[in-house]
């Protein structure tokens, strides 16, 4: 059977002090709480300094990040311009060439065509006084006919490229990448 052997407790008081031998742990232990308790001092700075450094380097992308988008919007301001005075000088266009248009239809009008032949020694004519000359061979010109003219039974039909579905081309381009390569 095991016996219980009770151990008098003594407190620091009582012991007595040691020899050499035991003080050099104790010297050393205190060297190691002095070096603990520096080290502590020291990692505080440089807590602050990596805190610091973490804000100004958060307050410098932040700054990047609105230089950036102040440049892109300046960008879209200066383009925007841009293409308002495009639009205005487009239209300034489009006011010239009505003017043309309608100088061009004053022009060509019957009553300044006539004015301009008599100006340039045209004289006035009675139908009556015509004489028509007959050629043989000579039908004279056709007609210009501008209309677009399909001949009949032909329909007009779209290449089959343009009429295959979405899904029909993916499944020819999967099977064309799926197929073995030959040799060369």
């Amino acid at each position: 059977m095991a016996t219980i052997t009770k151990i008098p407790f003594t407190t620091t008081s009582h012991r007595r002090r040691g020899t050499a031998q035991e003080e050099k742990p104790r010297i050393l232990q205190a060297v190691v709480e002095a070096v603990i308790a520096f080290d502590k001092l020291q990692t505080l700075p440089r807590l602050r300094l990596q805190a610091i450094v973490s804000f100004l380097i958060f307050v410098s992308f932040i700054a990047g990040v609105s230089a950036m988008l102040l440049f892109m919007e300046s960008q879209i301001g200066l383009v925007g311009r841009e293409v308002l005075s495009l639009n205005s000088e487009m239209m300034n266009i489009r006011h010239d060439n009505e003017n043309l248009m309608t100088q061009l239809s004053q022009l060509n009008s019957a009553k300044l065509l006539r004015q301009r032949a008599l100006e340039d020694g045209f004289e006035l004519i009675d139908p009556a006084n015509v004489t028509y000359i007959y050629v043989p061979g000579f039908t004279g010109k056709p007609p210009i006919d501008l209309s677009e003219s399909v001949p009949a039974g032909s329909e007009t039909r779209l290449d089959p490229a343009y009429t295959e579905s979405l899904l029909s081309v993916f499944i020819r381009t999967i099977s064309q990448a799926s197929a073995p390569l030959t040799d060369l």
